[in-house]
């Protein structure tokens, strides 16, 4: 019998991945909540099928879930978090923004995996089906690792919500600067930090005070200063 791989979980990532298994053409299963039958009845009526669960859902309910579930399925046990780490279970983390549009296979194909867990423990799972990039990091970095993917999320959007706030207190629109936007970060992926320019590249004293004056009734002075302070930090 076709071995599957059980998907739980129906929110935003959940949606991503069974979108992209559809879109490779890979035989799974799906619970959630909606479904008509109990998880217990239904991995009773599957157990026969599936090679490993991929629970999708919220960080808050994995654990709850896979304790009061594991014994009825004698396969390896996944789950999404980049935060958490639950003993007995393996993690096969995505870092990415998963918008609540859904993306194209070959764009899925390129977005790593990340698990403290080792290649060989997903033998034989629907790990092997697909082509993304396998990379394996320390548990010890786990949380670190987790953390700076919500640092490049988080504040990135909230500095440009911010600036775009302030920009159309000037009669600015957002598209005012999608272009701009758009530009660093293609830069930023082709150079990184090379692609920087602007007074602080240029150690410009006078157009750097005149920036920070400027912002001083934005509320973004401060973290001017504070990323000016990283940047020549690790210029250096």
């Amino acid at each position: 019998m076709n071995k599957k791989t059980l998907i739980v979980g129906s929110g935003r990532l959940a949606t991503h991945f069974t979108h992209y298994f559809k879109e490779l053409g890979l035989d799974f299963l799906n619970w959630n909540r909606q479904s008509k039958t109990s998880f217990s009845e239904y991995a009773k009526l599957h157990s026969n099928q599936i090679s490993a669960v991929y629970l999708l859902i919220s960080d808050a309910q994995i654990e709850n879930f896979y304790s009061r579930h594991k014994d009825l399925l004698s396969c390896p046990w996944v789950h999404a978090s980049g935060a958490l780490q639950i003993k007995g279970m393996l993690d096969l983390h995505p870092p990415m923004t998963f918008s609540a549009s859904l993306y194209s296979a070959s764009f899925y194909k390129k977005i790593p995996l990340v698990s403290t867990s080792g290649r060989v423990f997903f033998e034989e799972t629907f790990l092997d089906s697909l082509e993304n990039k396998f990379y394996q990091i320390n548990s010890q970095d786990k949380a670190l690792y987790h953390s700076l993917l919500v640092l490049g999320v988080s504040a990135t959007n909230v500095l440009w919500e911010s600036i775009e706030r302030v920009f159309s207190k000037m009669d600015l629109p957002p598209e005012f600067v999608h272009a701009y936007k758009s530009k660093i970060f293609e830069n930023n992926l082709q150079q990184g930090i090379a692609a920087m320019t602007g007074p602080w590249v240029r150690n410009d004293a006078q157009t750097i005070a005149s920036n920070k004056l400027a912002l001083e009734n934005t509320g973004l002075s401060d973290l001017y200063s504070d990323l000016l302070g990283i940047y020549e930090r690790t210029s250096n």
